[in-house]
């Protein structure tokens, strides 16, 4: 991981998200490793007020980015989501979008829905 060198694209709903890795917190902290990365692509997302809200979680190895659509039932496209190692500096890092998903409404009274957090599932029920 070179945050210098490498890259980091990040396209949705038509607009390029500035994924800066010579930065990731605003407090000039490069990126030096994955977690690092995932940290970085979190907050761009976040602060580019596309109407999609990013997460990130740690399981079974794998680092992921969750992406939520803020408005209820709109959706929203990820035309791009790469990782570039132009520096070959170490084992090769890979990106890719695997799923997103859409804001639901709260379900009714008495009904419930399952949650997943964290790695682990919850039924929550109104």
């Amino acid at each position: 991981m070179s945050s210098g060198a490498d890259s980091v694209s990040v396209k949705i709903n038509g607009t390029s998200v500035a994924v800066d890795l010579t930065n990731i917190d605003g407090s000039n902290n490069p990126a030096t490793n994955g977690e690092d990365v995932t940290t970085a692509i979190m907050n761009a997302v976040n602060s580019a007020n596309l109407g999609v809200v990013a997460s990130k979680e740690f399981v079974g190895g794998v680092r992921r980015i969750i992406l939520t659509g803020i408005e209820f039932g709109k959706a929203f496209t990820v035309e791009e989501f790469t990782f570039t190692d132009a520096a070959n500096s170490g084992s090769a890092g890979s990106l890719g979008l695997v799923s997103t998903s859409v804001a639901k409404t709260m379900p009714e009274e008495d009904s419930s829905v399952s949650i997943t957090f964290d790695g682990d599932q919850y039924l929550l029920t109104m």
